[in-house]
C-alpha cells in the first residue's frame, strides 16, 4: 500500500509559495494516517490537500480513503472526478483508477443519467440539497429510494417518478428528451438558404421554407445560402404563438460568358435552363456552380466553375462532342462504332443547313443510295437495287422504331406522301443490310429510322412558310413542357400545281404526248407527341394526293382525273423503363392506310381502285444486362390485321355507281414473331453480335397458291473489333420479304395486270459485309466498306402479252450484288462539316460475271458535301451528287447524271426568325429515271433548276 502511495504521489505537482507547502504537509500526514489506518484523519488531510491544490493524485486517494471507510458512493464519485481530471494522465494511472472503479460498483447503485440537449443541472430528491452536477452524468448510490429533479434555462423542469435501488449493483439508465419553452417562427423566402440560431457559424437548424420553434425570448437568426449576403434577425419568440419571418436575401453576381461550336446549344447553371449559346450572362451569383452545355446529337459539357462578386468569367468558344448513337441497328441504343451495321446519321444540323424537305432528299448522296421517281411515288435505291414499281418495299422505314410501311404494298414512303416536312424530327438513322433480324419482312436492304424530337430538344412555338418555283409549303407547331412532362404538336402542308410534260411514246395518240396541268399533288400532316415520365404517346397522320401526269396503266395521258391518293396514319402508345442493368420497351398501337387509284380510259370511263388495311398490334422487348462483358435483347410482337381489302369499280363518273366490280378481295391476316440479340464483348476491344428472328404469317385468302400460314426464321451476326483508331465489322446476316397483298391479288381485269403468277413465294436475301472505320479525330473519319447480296426468288414483274400486262412473279436466276464504297466525313462542329463518297455496285441476274444487268442500277455513285458558317448564324452548305448510267426497260442506258445544290440558311435575332434560300441542280443537268412495266415511257424526265425560300418565326 506504501508503495502505491508512493508511485501515485510522483503525480503530485510541485508548486511555489506556502500553499503549495501547506498542501504538501496535509498530503504527507493524510498519507501516514492511511498506513496506520485511520482513514478518517487520512480523509480529512486529503480533502484539505486538495482544496488547497487540486490535482488528480489527491483526488484519487480521497476515493481510497472513501473506499476504506466502506463509503462506496462516495468512492466511486471521486474515482470519477480523478478520472476525469484536466491533465492528461499517464496510461498506467487510468488502469488503476478503472480497476478501482470497477472493484466497487457492486457495491453500489448507480444512475446513468443522460439528456438531449446535455448539461441539464441533476438534483436528487430535492433542489435545498444542491445539484450533484450535470448530464451526461453517472451517480452512485446506496440502495434506496429516489427521485430526480432536471433543469435547464428555457426547458420544462423534469420530476421523475421514484425510483427503487433495492440492492447493490444495480443500475438504472435514464434517457430524457427535455421539452423546450419555445414559440413557433414560419420562415419564407429565398428557397434553400439555411437557418442558423445565435451565430452564423452554428449548425442549420432548418432550410428555408421551414417551420421552427424555439426558446422563449430574444433570439438571433442567421440565413445563408451560397452566393447570397449573409443576413442576421433579431426576432422575438413567445410561448405558444406563431412569429412569420420572410428571409430576403441580396444575391452576390459576376458575369459569366458562354459560347459554343454548336449555335443555340441549351445552357444549364446547376440544372435551371438559363439560355442558349452564344450568351452573356449577367447577375451569376458568387460560388461554386455546375455548368452543362447541351445540343441535339451531342454529348453535353459539364465543367465547375467559381465566380467571386463582380468577376467576369468566359468559358471561351466550347467543342461539344458528337455522340454518334443509333437505335435502330439493334433496337436499343448504342455507338455506331457498337452497332452490328453499317450506319449513317443525318443530324437535324445536316437537315437544317441543307433545307431537306423529305426524307429521301435527305439520305440520297449516302453511301450506296440513289433516288428513284417515276412522277406518281419517290423511291429509293439501295447499293445498286431498285426495282421499277416495287413502291421502295424493300426497305423499312420507322419513326422512333414504329414501322411506318402499309401492308398493302408493303411501301415505304420516302417522300411528301410519308411525311409533308422535316421539322419535327432530330435525326435520320441510315442502317444498311438485312434487318429482317430484328424486324421481319421489308427490312431486306436496310432500315430508315426517323428520330422525332423530345423533351429534351427545345421544341418552340412557330410558324413557317416555304416557296419553291410554284410549290409552296406551310407549317405550324407547338410545344410545351419539360423533358419530364410536355408534349407537342405540328401542323404542315404541301400544295404544288406541277409540271407540263412532253412524252414521245405518245406522239401519235391524241394528246401528241403532251401532258398538260396533270402533275398537281397536295399532301398534309398532323403530328403530334407527348410524353411523361417514362410514357411516351405519339400519332401521326399523313394524306398525300398526286394526279399521274404519265399515262400510268394506260390510262389517259394528261388526264387531270388521273391521281394516287395515299392516306396513312397511327397512333403508339409506350412505356420505357431505364433501370442501370435493365431496359424496358412496350408498346400498343393502331395503324391505318387507305389508297386510292383513279384511272380514265377513253371518254366518260373511269377506274377507281380502293385498298384499305387496318391494324393493332403490341411489342414487348427486354434489354438485360448479364454483366460487363454480356447484354441480352429479347423480344415480341403481334400484328393484327384484321381490315385489308382490295376493291376495283369501273364507273363512269366519280359519283356514279359502279357497273362492274373485277377486284373484290379480303385479305386480312395477322403476323406473331420472337427475336433475340445476344452482345458479347470477351475484351474492350472484341464484339461478337447473334441475332435472328422468327415470324409467323396467317392469311385469311391465298387464291395465289401461298398456305395459310407460313414461318421465316432469319439471323444475323457481326463481329466487331476496336484495336485503337479502328472499327473493323464483318458482318453476316439474311433478310425476307413476304409477297404484299397488291402483288399477291391485283388486276385491273387484264387492261394492264393480272393476279400474280401461281405459287408467288416469299424473297431471300444472303448479306456478307465488311467496313473499316479509322478515326483521325473525334469528328474526322475515313469508312472503307465492301459487300455481296444474293437475292433468291426475287419478286419481279413481268410482261405476259402484247398489250403490254404484266403480273407479278418469282425469278427463278437469283440476283447478285457486289459492292465497295469509300467516304470521308468530317462531322458536325462549330457550323463545319464535310462528307466525301464513292460507292461502286455491280448488279447481275443469273451469274455474277455474265449475267443479265438489273434495271435502274447505276454502277457509280458519288457525293461530297460541305457546309460553311459565313458568319454567326449563317451556314452556306454545298452538295454535288453525281451517278453513273442506268439500263432502262427498253435496253437503253439513260445518261449519267450531276446534281449540285446550293443553299444558304440562317438566323436573325436568334432564335426568333430562321431562314433558308436554295437552288436544287444548279447546273439544270438533264436527268431521267427509267419506267416500269406500269409505263409505256422508257425514261422519265426530272425536276431541272428550280429555287426555294423559306422562312420561320419562333414565337
Amino acid at each position: 500500500m506504501t508503495l502505491l502511495l508512493l508511485l501515485l504521489s510522483s503525480f503530485t505537482p510541485a508548486h511555489a509559495g506556502n500553499i503549495a507547502d501547506e498542501a504538501e504537509v496535509n498530503f504527507q500526514l493524510a498519507r501516514d494516517a492511511y498506513n496506520r489506518g485511520d482513514f478518517d484523519t487520512a480523509l480529512f488531510h486529503f480533502m484539505v490537500s486538495n482544496r488547497l491544490s487540486p490535482n488528480r493524485n489527491v483526488t484519487f486517494n480521497i476515493g481510497r480513503a472513501y473506499e476504506a471507510l466502506g463509503k462506496y458512493p462516495e468512492a466511486y464519485r471521486w474515482y470519477q472526478d480523478a478520472l476525469e481530471a484536466e491533465d492528461t494522465p499517464s496510461e498506467e494511472t487510468v488502469r488503476k483508477i478503472l480497476e478501482s472503479l470497477d472493484k466497487i460498483e457492486d457495491r453500489i447503485a448507480l444512475f446513468k443519467v443522460v439528456t438531449d440537449p446535455p448539461d441539464a443541472t441533476v438534483y436528487i430528491d430535492r433542489r435545498n440539497l444542491g445539484s450533484i452536477g450535470q448530464t451526461p452524468l453517472d451517480i452512485p448510490r446506496r440502495p434506496g429510494s429516489y427521485r430526480l429533479i432536471i433543469e435547464k434555462p428555457g426547458y420544462e423542469t423534469v420530476e421523475t417518478e421514484d425510483y427503487d435501488l433495492q440492492r447493490t449493483g444495480t443500475q438504472i439508465e435514464v434517457d430524457l428528451k427535455l421539452v423546450p419553452i419555445v414559440g413557433r417562427v414560419s420562415i419564407e423566402g429565398e428557397v434553400g438558404a439555411t437557418v442558423h440560431v445565435e451565430t452564423e457559424d452554428a449548425p442549420p437548424s432548418c432550410e428555408i421554407p421551414c417551420v421552427l420553434e424555439l426558446p422563449e425570448g430574444k433570439q438571433i437568426l442567421y440565413f445563408r445560402k451560397p452566393g447570397f449576403r449573409n443576413q442576421p434577425n433579431l426576432i422575438e419568440v413567445f410561448q405558444d404563438q406563431e412569429l412569420e419571418l420572410v428571409a430576403d436575401l441580396s444575391p452576390i453576381t459576376g458575369t459569366l460568358i458562354v459560347d459554343a461550336g454548336e449555335r443555340g446549344a441549351l445552357i444549364e447553371i446547376d440544372g435551371a435552363p438559363v439560355g442558349y449559346t452564344p450568351a452573356v450572362l449577367t447577375d451569376v451569383q458568387v460560388g461554386s456552380h455546375e455548368l452543362q452545355i447541351s445540343y441535339g446529337g451531342y454529348e453535353p459539357y459539364r465543367a465547375t466553375f467559381d465566380i467571386s462578386e463582380d468577376e467576369t468569367i468566359d468559358m471561351g468558344s466550347i467543342d461539344l462532342n458528337p455522340l454518334f448513337r443509333v437505335t435502330a441497328a439493334s433496337r436499343f441504343d448504342q455507338n455506331v462504332a457498337e452497332a452490328p451495321a453499317s450506319v449513317t446519321l443525318i443530324p437535324q444540323e445536316e437537315l437544317k443547313a441543307f433545307g431537306y424537305q423529305s426524307i429521301l432528299e435527305a439520305i440520297v448522296g449516302s453511301r450506296g443510295l440513289y433516288p428513284t421517281n417515276d412522277l406518281s411515288y419517290e423511291g429509293l435505291g439501295v447499293r445498286g437495287f431498285s426495282r421499277l414499281g416495287d413502291y421502295s418495299n424493300r426497305i423499312l422505314l420507322t419513326a422512333d422504331g414504329h414501322s411506318l410501311n402499309d401492308n398493302v404494298f408493303g411501301s415505304s414512303y420516302l417522300g411528301l406522301d410519308g411525311i409533308a416536312d422535316l421539322q419535327d424530327i432530330q435525326q435520320i438513322e441510315v442502317v444498311r443490310g438485312p434487318g429482317s433480324a430484328l424486324y421481319g419482312s421489308n427490312a431486306v436492304f436496310g432500315v430508315i429510322n426517323l428520330v422525332t424530337k423530345g423533351g429534351g430538344d427545345g421544341y418552340q412555338p412557330h410558324v413557317a412558310l416555304t416557296g419553291a418555283d410554284q410549290a409552296i409549303r406551310a407549317r405550324v407547331g407547338a410545344g410545351i413542357g419539360d423533358e419530364s412532362v410536355g408534349a407537342w404538336a405540328s401542323l404542315s402542308g404541301m400544295y404544288d400545281p406541277g409540271r407540263d410534260y412532253e412524252f414521245r411514246e405518245y406522239a401519235d395518240t391524241p394528246s401528241q404526248g403532251i401532258s398538260e396541268d396533270a402533275d398537281e399533288s397536295l399532301a398534309r400532316t398532323l403530328h403530334a407527341k407527348a410524353w411523361a415520365g417514362n410514357l411516351t404517346l405519339h400519332g401521326m397522320y399523313t394524306t398525300s394526293e398526286k394526279e399521274i401526269p404519265t399515262g400510268a396503266f394506260q390510262t389517259n395521258l394528261g388526264d387531270h382525273r388521273s391521281a394516287n391518293n395515299d392516306y396513312r396514319g397511327f397512333l403508339e402508345a409506350r412505356y420505357q423503363s431505364d433501370a442501370p442493368n435493365t431496359k424496358l420497351d412496350l408498346r400498343l398501337f393502331y395503324d391505318n392506310y387507305a389508297n386510292e387509284f383513279i384511272g380514265p380510259y377513253g371518254v366518260g370511263y373511269l377506274y377507281n381502285d380502293q385498298n384499305h388495311d387496318q391494324w393493332f398490334g403490341a411489342l414487348a422487348q427486354l434489354n438485360q444486362s448479364l454483366g460487363e462483358a454480356m447484354s441480352l435483347t429479347l423480344g415480341g410482337q403481334t400484328r393484327q390485321h384484321f381490315i385489308t381489302t382490295l376493291e376495283s369499280f369501273e364507273i363512269e363518273a366519280l359519283d356514279a355507281e359502279p357497273f362492274n366490280q373485277p377486284l373484290d378481295k379480303d385479305a386480312a391476316s395477322q403476323i406473331y414473331s420472337a427475336y433475340g440479340v445476344l452482345d458479347l464483348h470477351p475484351g474492350e476491344l472484341v464484339t461478337f453480335n447473334l441475332g435472328g428472328r422468327i415470324d409467323r404469317y396467317e392469311t385469311a385468302d391465298t387464291d395465289a397458291g401461298d398456305p395459310t400460314s407460313n414461318t421465316y426464321a432469319h439471323p444475323r451476326g457481326a463481329l466487331i473489333l476496336s484495336p485503337g483508331d479502328e472499327v473493323l465489322k464483318f458482318i453476316a446476316g439474311s433478310a425476307f420479304r413476304a409477297p404484299s397483298p397488291f402483288e399477291f391479288f391485283y388486276s385491273d381485269g387484264g387492261i394492264s395486270q393480272v393476279p400474280a403468277a401461281e405459287g408467288l413465294s416469299s424473297e431471300t436475301i444472303l448479306t456478307g459485309e465488311f467496313e473499316w472505320t479509322h478515326a483521325y479525330s473525334e469528328v474526322l473519319t475515313h469508312t472503307v466498306s465492301g459487300y455481296y447480296n444474293s437475292i433468291n426468288n426475287l419478286i419481279d414483274t413481268e410482261i405476259i402479252d402484247d398489250n403490254g400486262v404484266f403480273r407479278y412473279t418469282n425469278i427463278d436466276a437469283p440476283v447478285r450484288t457486289a459492292g465497295a464504297e469509300v467516304e470521308l466525313r468530317r462531322w458536325w462542329r462549330s457550323g463545319w462539316m464535310l462528307a466525301s463518297q464513292i460507292s461502286w455496285q455491280r448488279t447481275r441476274t443469273g451469274g455474277f460475271i455474265d449475267g443479265d444487268a438489273l434495271t435502274n442500277s447505276p454502277i457509280l455513285l458519288g457525293s461530297f458535301m460541305t457546309a460553311t458558317p459565313l458568319s454567326p448564324g449563317v451556314t452556306l452548305a454545298n452538295k454535288i451528287r453525281g451517278e453513273s448510267a442506268r439500263l432502262t426497260q427498253a435496253g437503253y442506258l439513260t445518261d449519267g447524271a450531276v446534281v449540285w445544290d446550293v443553299t444558304l440558311t440562317g438566323t436573325l435575332d436568334r432564335p426568333t426568325l430562321e431562314y433558308g434560300i436554295g437552288v436544287r441542280n444548279l447546273l439544270d443537268w438533264p436527268i431521267t429515271h427509267p419506267g416500269g412495266a406500269d409505263l409505256l415511257i422508257d425514261e422519265l424526265p426530272q425536276l431541272g433548276r428550280n429555287f426555294f425560300a423559306t422562312l420561320r418565326v419562333n414565337l
